[in-house]
């Protein structure tokens, strides 16, 4: 089954209510936190490259869109959390 690239995102959309750019998104930022808290020595830039971001900038950038702090202070506010239990 042959679909256009226009009408494989209007299915998507209809099944995800999210677009194709917005899933991949959410995947690579969920598997950031994971990266983030799994490897608290890891470099940013290293979890970005990780992850599918070319660098630091637009990394955070999207991480900050989506999760309203740096991956860095994401990290840190667990690992605070963490030490307090």
């Amino acid at each position: 089954m042959g679909l256009t690239p226009h009408y494989f995102c209007s299915l998507f959309k209809k099944a995800t209510k999210m677009t194709p750019v917005s899933y991949i998104t959410k995947c690579r930022i969920q598997s950031s936190k994971q990266l983030l808290l799994s490897h608290p020595s890891m470099p940013i830039k290293e979890v970005a490259m990780q992850c599918g971001y070319p660098g630091n900038s637009y990394f955070n950038k999207k991480f900050m869109e989506s999760e309203g702090k740096t991956p860095a202070e994401f990290r840190e506010l667990n690992r605070s959390i963490k030490g307090r239990s």
